[in-house]
């Protein structure tokens, strides 16, 4: 009994839970257990928000992974059946610019009457702006930034060399418009709000970036020709002119006896004297990877480049970029050589090692369709051939047998051996797209289990085989011959 008298330390006359005291002559053994009721309803309402905020948290989580995830080269939202049309617009230009907040991705489209942003996942018209004369960017495809950074379209309207710049965000427009002046030359939309202007007298071209917002002009450059010749940029008619692009977040110029790579803040990227630079891409770590050929054997070569521009190493072979993978992320590339095709690990950071092979195949890949779910999937002699991602064992070809003049190539089946147009990932299935045998203008797309190769359904569009694409997660297919911009759920 004594230890009974112990347990009891409150007095019975102790004010309840509530804060207001007990019922005049409650007796004191009701009063404990109410108290020990309360308690176990607080303490059941605590633990109801600790897990409402576990599951939100997880919920943010798994969001911000998938966000991630979408950002990537070729990936989309489901390919669990074959994409369908959910909505579609007209579009006079065949040029589509994605801008970003949290409320979803809004695709800017030129249609016929003027410039309209569309919610990605509905198709509803969240605003209309400007007329369509306009011309914006950058087009999807041509920026690789990371879906979390808000976005912005740069649209130009006005006398091509007096163009008028308009910044347009996820709600419309975001500033005035703003006159850039008749004196830099032609204008490209380019990356984060800025224009790239440019002219080209006396073979040099003359470049410039000025801000879209202000007009003000951030870096002046001249790129003189040099000594390689480009056949198809060197005839007579067109010797003195120059195209100017951005791809990649980079900006590109090309021309007779002129080629440039500069990344935004003006560094050039690209090789000079007589090696011609065909492609850099951009590393997470503020590196790049440069290809270049050197005529007229068109030797390749693939170096890694510091930010500066200074070369780190090189290596023989030709770079081949994944259709899908982790794009910028990427911690394996591959280079393919006469003798097949390697994948190298780069070091990361402003380290000077050199890139360490991973493993070889003798294979005479032509390209590298996707780099995903640890495994690389190579277009091979009008086939697909998966290996292992970490040790290049084969893993699964498709089609299993290719005859010479297989049934399904007869009647009209897929023919690898013109390519892959595009390709798509949800992280399980890799969907491929390749021209039909008896349409150039039909498309068969058919979706692969990434583990085992099995086909999971095949589907045909009447569409161009060359205008599909991946865009904020879903497969968007672009025609100019129709002028028609089509968005698959």
């Amino acid at each position: 009994m004594d230890s009974l008298h112990r347990v009891e330390l409150v007095p019975d006359d102790e004010p309840a839970p509530t804060g207001r005291a007990a019922p005049a002559g409650t007796p004191p053994g009701l009063a404990a257990p109410a108290r020990r009721r309360t308690r176990a309803v607080v303490v059941a309402v605590l633990l109801a928000a600790l897990l409402l905020t576990l599951v939100a948290v997880g919920s943010w989580r798994t969001s911000t992974a998938e966000r991630a995830r979408l950002a990537r080269p070729g990936a989309v939202v489901s390919l669990a059946v074959p994409p369908e049309p959910a909505w579609e617009t007209d579009a006079a230009a065949p040029r589509l610019a994605v801008v970003a907040d949290g409320d979803g991705a809004v695709l800017a489209v030129v249609t016929g009457e003027r410039v309209e942003g569309y919610d990605v996942e509905t198709g509803a018209r969240r605003w209309a702006a400007l007329d369509a004369t306009a011309w914006c960017g950058p087009a999807a495809g041509e920026t690789s930034a990371p879906a979390s950074r808000p976005g912005v379209v740069t649209c130009l309207t006005g006398p091509a060399l007096a163009p008028v710049a308009h910044v347009l965000g996820p709600r419309g427009p975001t500033t005035d418009a703003v006159p850039l002046g008749d004196d830099l030359g032609r204008a490209v939309p380019a990356p984060d709000g800025t224009v790239l202007r440019w002219s080209r007298t006396g073979g040099v071209v003359h470049l410039a970036l000025q801000d879209a917002r202000t007009a003000q002009v951030r870096w002046y450059r001249e790129i003189q020709p040099d000594d390689a010749q480009r056949t198809a940029m060197c005839r007579p008619q067109v010797a003195g002119q120059a195209a100017v692009t951005v791809e990649d977040d980079l900006l590109v110029v090309r021309g007779c006896r002129l080629s440039a790579v500069l990344t935004l803040a003006g560094t050039r990227l690209d090789a000079r004297g007589d090696a011609i630079t065909t492609g850099v891409i951009s590393r997470a770590d503020g590196t790049f990877w440069r290809t270049t050929v050197r005529l007229p054997d068109r030797t390749g070569s693939t170096q890694l480049v510091a930010p500066d521009g200074t070369v780190r190493t090189a290596l023989s072979g030709h770079l081949l970029v994944p259709l899908v993978g982790p794009g910028r992320d990427a911690t394996t590339w591959f280079v393919t050589t006469p003798a097949g095709v390697r994948a190298l690990e780069a070091p990361a950071g402003q380290g000077t090692d050199a890139p360490r092979e991973l493993w070889r195949v003798d294979l005479p890949a032509v390209q590298v369709v996707a780099l995903a779910a640890e495994r690389v999937v190579l277009a091979v002699d009008g086939t697909l051939v998966a290996l292992d991602a970490r040790t290049g064992e084969r893993a699964w070809s498709w089609p299993r047998a290719v005859p010479e003049e297989s049934a399904d190539r007869a009647s009209g089946g897929p023919d690898l051996r013109r390519g892959v147009t595009a390709a798509f990932t949800d992280g399980a299935t890799l969907a491929v797209v390749v021209p039909d045998l008896d349409s150039p203008r039909r498309a068969l797309m058919t979706g692969l289990s990434l583990d085992d190769g099995g086909v999971r359904w095949q589907a045909g569009y009447d569409a161009d085989p060359h205008g599909f694409a991946p865009v904020a997660g879903r497969v968007v297919h672009v025609d100019p011959g129709t002028s028609r911009v089509v968005v698959h759920g």
